[in-house]
């Protein structure tokens, strides 16, 4: 239970520092939808479909 309230607090002070939010905002926000935007990542850094992967590796070996 203490890490998560330790980790409760990690994304409030993120929050407070990197978005420029008073603690009130934070306090007002929804919790679930903000942990889903912040663990979102970038097209190039999600998992790849192993299926995609080999037709791409297959695809450059007949080039080359």
């Amino acid at each position: 239970m203490k890490n998560q309230i330790e980790d409760f607090r990690w994304s409030k002070k993120q929050a407070v520092i990197y978005f420029h939010w008073s603690l009130r905002d934070f306090d007002e926000a929804d919790y679930f939808e903000m942990l889903e935007m912040m663990s979102a990542k970038d097209k190039k850094d999600r998992p790849i479909d192993p299926g995609r992967m080999f037709l791409s590796y297959q695809q450059k070996q007949e080039k080359g």
